[in-house]
């Protein structure tokens, strides 16, 4: 997934928080509990959460995930707050992968513009925007042609 909303909370409920809005999760987590059922010794997250897939525009089409997430959060802002304003949410937020080229002959900077509509929209909604980056190196022709979903 390039851009999901994650929700996270300490002491929060994913399944009553989805239960009260149309969207659907890709993936619902608990404190406490093995994140994998295969192996009873992997990593305990400290929080519940869930996600929900918001583009599936790869690392490379930050402007194209920009465009989706903000039209995703306009046909879903009711929903949306709700997440924002459930007990026990303390994180709501939009998370966009970019993938940063690495090798020789690689940019030293690579800019992704965030439109003042998105930032506001996702201020009175009350979810923060991140920004991860992963480093990728990309052989020729390995690149991805943006295209909406």
């Amino acid at each position: 997934m390039a851009c999901i909303l994650r929700v996270t909370g300490e002491h929060f409920s994913p399944e009553e928080c989805l239960a009260q809005v149309q969207l659907k999760a890709y993936l619902v987590w608990h404190k406490g509990e093995p994140r994998s059922r295969l192996r009873a010794d992997s990593p305990r997250p400290e929080h519940s959460g869930f996600a929900v897939s918001i583009s599936d525009a790869d690392g490379d089409c930050v402007p194209l995930q920009i465009q989706e997430a903000q039209a995703f959060c306009e046909a879903n802002s009711a929903d949306l707050h709700r997440i924002a304003t459930f007990p026990g949410v303390e994180e709501a937020m939009l998370d966009f992968a970019w993938w940063f080229p690495v090798g020789e002959d690689r940019p030293a900077g690579q800019f992704n513009y965030f439109t003042p509509q998105l930032v506001a929209l996702c201020g009175q909604l009350g979810l923060g925007i991140m920004l991860t980056v992963y480093g990728k190196t990309f052989e020729d022709g390995n690149h991805t042609t943006c295209q909406s979903t």
